[in-house]
């Protein structure tokens, strides 16, 4: 079913992870900061969607990579 990592350290996968959806965060939101002012409702909107969503995301990666590791 799925393939066996050896020799990866599971908190370098965690921190990859982690890193590049924070990148990925901070790139979009900083584009869409070009078109909405950040101190707009619409912003803050926009901005708490975002980032639940590619948060989830992160989480359902992790949980793919590695299975349920919070306990839930």
């Amino acid at each position: 079913m799925g393939t066996i990592l050896q020799g990866v350290d599971a908190l370098d996968i965690i921190r990859f992870v982690e890193n590049k959806n924070k990148r990925i965060q901070a790139t979009f939101l900083g584009e869409v900061e070009k078109i909405i002012p950040r101190d707009s409702e619409e912003f803050g909107k926009i901005r708490k969607l975002y980032l639940d969503y590619s948060n989830g995301y992160e989480r359902a990666v992790l949980t793919a990579i590695f299975g349920d590791v919070e306990g839930r």
